[in-house]
């Protein structure tokens, strides 16, 4: 896992080893976050950073850009987890997903991504929004699908 400093000492541009890139998609009032398991934990590893880093208070992650947004309307470039305070808020700007919460949401939010053990298996998917997690999930937020796709190695 590489990390590149990008500006400041509060901000990390954080590239996933082996060009692995996570697809995200969007339209009004739903966030579709797709990964592979690898994806997903090294995502895991990148909250933690901020979570447990006394000067690091944000870290942006690269994603698939040429990812076809359909059924969707939008795809994102970046996705953006910033240290806040109170739940998780997931604002979609321009092209860049950010998530914005206190650790202990950024650290529930990291608990619950499809991180698989063992075999394969098809369709695992989450939902992460304030009717499933309301300590941890602003009400403004999106309804959130977290889905792991099949390695491709």
């Amino acid at each position: 896992m590489s990390s590149i400093p990008f500006h400041s000492s509060t901000l990390l541009l954080f590239d996933f080893t082996n060009n692995l890139m996570m697809q995200i998609r969007s339209a009004d009032n739903e966030l579709d976050i797709q990964g592979t398991n690898q994806e997903f934990m090294e995502f895991k590893s990148a909250i933690k950073q901020v979570t447990t880093s006394s000067n690091q208070t944000e870290v942006v992650i690269q994603c698939d850009e040429e990812v076809d947004p359909s059924p969707y309307t939008n795809s994102c470039k970046q996705l953006q987890v910033q240290l806040g305070s109170g739940p998780n808020q997931f604002i979609v700007v321009d092209t860049t997903l950010k998530i914005i919460g206190s650790p202990a949401a950024l650290n529930n939010l990291s608990e619950n991504l499809p991180i698989k053990d063992g075999e394969y298996q098809d369709n695992i998917h989450y939902h992460y929004d304030a009717y499933s997690f309301p300590d941890y999930v602003s009400s403004n937020s999106p309804e959130i699908t977290l889905s792991l796709r099949q390695d491709i190695c």
